[in-house]
Parts: C-alpha cells; sequence; structure tokens
C-alpha cells in the first residue's frame, strides 16, 4: 500500500471529488467491478487507521527530550496534513533539559505547545499518561492537558497558615484550589497540605537545618527532582521576594530565583522546641501567606493607668514622647509587593490608638500621643488639657511606611512639662493582610 494512503486527511467534503482521492480506494463513475471489493475494503482499513490514530494506542519512543511515533498510515517523509489530530500515550517522560521535540513517522521533528501556547514543562508530558496533539504545519499543539496540570494563567491556590494543632509547624493547605506551580511546572497541593517544619527542614539551602529563634524567614515550596513539592526557608542569599520573569514562570513571586515559590513569610517565637514555634494572634502576627490574603486585626494589649514620663522631652534630647512599655507592643510582619525598587510601592501600617486616654494631674498641660514603629515616633496628636485629670485623646493614627518583614507598632506619650503625674489609657490597633 502506498505511502500515507488509506488516509481520511485525503478525502474530500464534496462527494463528487472522491473519485480518486485516496490512492487506495477507486470510487470513478463505471469503475470495474472487481475494483468494488478492495475498496470497500481499504475505506474499512482508512477508518481502523483513524480509530488508531486517535485511541492511545501509539506509544511515543525516542528519547525524553526528542520523541518520536509511528502512525498507522504511515506518511513516510511525506508533509503531515495541517489539522491532523492525534491521541498518544506517552512512553517516556519528558526532561526538560532541552526543548521537546516529536517527530512522526519519517519526517522532520518539531515542537511542542502546551494549551497556553508556550513549550511544555515536564509535569505536562509523563510516562503512560495521555496527550491530545494537533498538527499547524509548524507545531505539535497540545488540546488537552493531564487532570490538575492545566490552569488558568492567575494561578492563586493555596493558603500558608500556623498549624493550630501543633505550634511547631505551619501548613500550606488548599484553598481556592488545589495546585501550585513551581518553576514553571504545576503541582498538586494534598488535600491534608504540605508542612513546614521548623527544624530538621532546609534553610538556605541546608538540608535537615532548624530554624533559629526570633528569626524572620520567607518560607517557599521547591522540586528537588522527586516531582514533589518540598518546604523551604530562606532569608540569606540573595532577593528574599522577587517577581520572576523566567519564560514559563513569568509572574510568579519567587524567593532567590525561580526554583523557589514564595508562599509564606514567619518569624518564630522564643519558646520550647527547637527552631522556636509558630504564633499567629493579634499581638504577635508573626505568620503571613503570600497567597490568598486575608485580612488580619493587629492589637496590643490594653493599658490601664499606666505612667507615663513627664517632658518636656522624655524620650530624650528633642522629643515630646516615649514608649509606654513592652507589655502593650503589638508585633507583626507585613508584605511588600516583590518589585523592583524603581517600581515597588512600600507596605503601609494604619495604625492607631484605641479608647486613648492620658490623665495629668496638674492640668492646663499638652499631652501628646504617638504610634511608634520599631522603637521611632510616627509623629504625635496633643490634646490641650484645660482642667487637672481630664485630657482625652481624641484622635491619633498614623500611616507608617515600612519595608516587608518584621515589625514592631507600640503606643508613646508624653507631656509638654515637666511636672506633675501622667497616666495612659489604651491600646494600638492595626490590621495586615496575609
Amino acid at each position: 500500500m502506498a505511502l500515507g494512503s488509506e488516509d481520511i486527511t485525503a478525502w474530500k467534503t464534496v462527494a463528487a471529488n472522491n473519485d480518486g482521492s485516496d490512492a487506495a480506494i477507486d470510487w470513478h463513475e463505471h469503475q470495474q467491478r472487481k475494483s468494488v471489493n478492495d475498496s470497500a475494503r481499504s475505506m474499512m482499513a482508512a477508518l481502523a487507521k483513524q480509530r488508531d490514530m486517535t485511541n492511545g494506542t501509539i506509544i511515543t519512543g525516542g528519547t525524553a527530550d526528542a520523541q518520536t511515533f509511528t502512525t498507522p498510515v504511515n506518511y513516510g517523509s511525506a508533509a503531515t496534513p495541517v489539522g491532523l489530530r492525534v491521541r498518544l500515550k506517552i512512553g517516556i517522560s519528558y526532561s526538560g533539559a532541552a526543548a521537546l521535540s516529536l517527530k512522526m513517522d519519517a519526517g522532520t521533528p518539531a515542537g511542542v505547545k502546551n494549551l497556553r501556547g508556550n513549550a511544555p514543562t515536564p509535569a505536562e508530558w509523563v510516562a503512560n499518561t495521555y496527550v491530545d496533539l494537533v498538527w499547524d504545519a509548524t507545531y505539535w499543539n497540545m488540546v488537552t492537558a493531564l487532570p490538575g496540570v492545566f490552569t488558568p494563567d492567575l494561578l492563586n491556590h493555596g493558603r500558608f497558615v500556623a498549624d493550630s494543632g501543633n505550634n511547631q509547624r505551619c501548613l500550606f493547605v488548599p484553598y481556592n484550589g488545589d495546585q501550585v506551580k513551581i518553576n514553571g511546572s504545576v503541582y498538586k497541593i494534598p488535600s491534608a497540605g504540605i508542612s513546614f517544619p521548623n527544624a530538621g527542614t532546609v534553610v538556605n539551602g541546608v538540608a535537615a537545618t532548624n530554624l533559629g529563634i526570633n528569626t524572620t524567614y520567607w518560607a517557599a515550596l521547591y522540586d528537588p527532582g522527586s516531582g514533589t513539592p518540598t518546604p523551604c526557608y530562606f532569608n540569606t542569599g540573595g532577593t528574599m521576594h522577587l517577581i520572576d520573569t523566567t519564560a514559563g514562570n513569568v509572574g510568579t513571586h519567587v524567593c532567590i530565583d525561580g526554583r523557589f515559590t514564595l508562599v509564606g513569610l514567619v518569624h518564630t517565637w522564643a519558646a520550647s522546641g527547637a527552631g522556636g514555634s509558630f504564633v499567629d494572634t493579634p499581638d504577635k502576627r508573626w505568620v503571613l501567606s503570600w497567597f490568598n490574603q486575608r485580612k488580619k486585626s493587629i492589637r496590643g494589649a490594653m493599658m490601664s493607668n499606666v505612667p507615663g514620663i513627664v517632658g518636656p522631652n522624655p524620650g530624650g534630647p528633642g522629643t515630646s514622647v516615649a514608649d509606654l512599655g513592652t507589655t502593650y507592643w503589638a508585633q507583626s510582619l507585613i508584605w511588600g509587593d516583590g518589585e523592583p525598587s524603581a517600581q515597588s510601592t512600600p507596605p503601609c501600617f494604619h495604625a492607631g490608638w484605641a479608647e486613648m486616654i492620658g490623665v495629668h494631674n496638674t492640668g492646663g498641660d499638652t499631652l501628646y500621643f504617638a504610634i511608634g514603629l520599631n522603637g521611632v515616633s510616627q509623629g504625635t496628636n496633643a490634646q490641650f488639657a484645660a482642667a487637672a485629670n481630664v485630657a482625652y485623646g481624641t484622635c491619633c493614627v498614623a500611616e507608617i511606611e515600612t519595608v516587608e518583614g518584621w515589625n514592631t507598632l507600640h503606643l508613646m506619650g508624653g507631656s509638654a512639662s515637666a511636672f506633675g503625674a501622667i497616666n495612659f489609657y489604651g491600646r494600638v490597633v492595626s490590621e495586615v493582610w496575609g
């Protein structure tokens, strides 16, 4: 039988044009009687070949990055018909070491494109799975994908949380979907989540390492070659938060480089256990998720009748306020946007006093209220007391720009006079996304 015969891609959609469209089938008007049987059988063969082109019985061979397949039609080295569709069973997993090529019969190897029009990743071309492809005269285009591999470009699945039942670990759990992109490949998030322990884990590229106590880390996922998303932490060795520009992973927020997908931000607490522990409470927002961020309240302990230091410079030369005590601090991590410095918008806390009252026993004085960030006053709001023992702070808020990482918000206060006594009431409040 001639190469490429008994091939329905050669058949015409106009019946009158099919008298000789296929070299193995003769349907000429007034054809010889003996040719009818042969033509009918060849039509059956053509349909059977088309069946086998699309039922997954063709298995790829070749090498991991340069794969081949043989069709029942056997096109040889002839041009592949545009629009030809095949379903292949993948015989060899794609390694990703080089661009994947696919050669049909004795033809010329051609590239492969995935559903997004990009080169496929190893996760999209796995041995013993099936893939449908259509030839467009240049590429073999995938029109299906492995279950769970294809997702919308705005991939935003999973949430990084403190494990409520175990303060020695965090979890990256399914949320808004169950997939995460790592280095251009998409992986499933197990239903139980991915555990991020505080000890015996990968820290700054070193395996079997414990986290430090009272230390901030960026949490990420990578694939060490096992095909399984694996947790790791960084706080040195490169840029902690950036946006990848590598083809196939463009736009993914990563840590250090495109191999490590950023998922969370933590600060360890100096509690029992190797590597400290994880805490996420209103006064210690020390676990943030990059994906599916939610608004979390920040709230310090309530101060009641707490003595302040009278001025005019209670916090030192040139100041009018001093910190009112570590007991009333609220500490929180905060995200930046990962943009290059020239484009980045600094993260910002909107913080203020709640239930704020200041009392000066001498009266006729000016009291100062301020929000502090990491020990530095962010500006004061003054309230003049016309009479002794009355001084209600009507407003004390601050928009505080900072940097991504761990910060302390606290209350500061003082007076204009250097006599008498001051007492403060209130708490610091804010919010953060993560």
